[in-house]
């Protein structure tokens, strides 16, 4: 994400999180963790905005489920 790093935290888990395992029938896989920690309101909507336009980005997700070291996923995140 632009400008300010520091109050964003992405998790990539090595093997997928399984959620409502119990019901199989409407059972999700979580491969990814976004977590965010602005300062105040006014970073906390820059945040978001930056992280709604990177997932906006076609294979955004896809390059963060698919990273194999945090090299590649902060690269993701903070492209130059």
């Amino acid at each position: 994400m632009e400008g300010k790093r520091g109050s964003e935290c992405l998790l990539k888990s090595v093997s997928n999180i399984d959620f409502n395992p119990e019901n199989t029938k409407h059972a999700k896989r979580i491969n990814v963790i976004i977590g965010l920690a602005p300062i105040d309101a006014a970073e906390h909507v820059l945040a978001l905005s930056q992280l709604v336009k990177l997932l906006q980005q076609p294979h955004w997700l896809a390059n963060i489920e698919n990273a194999t070291n945090a090299q590649m996923v902060y690269d993701s995140c903070f492209p130059n």
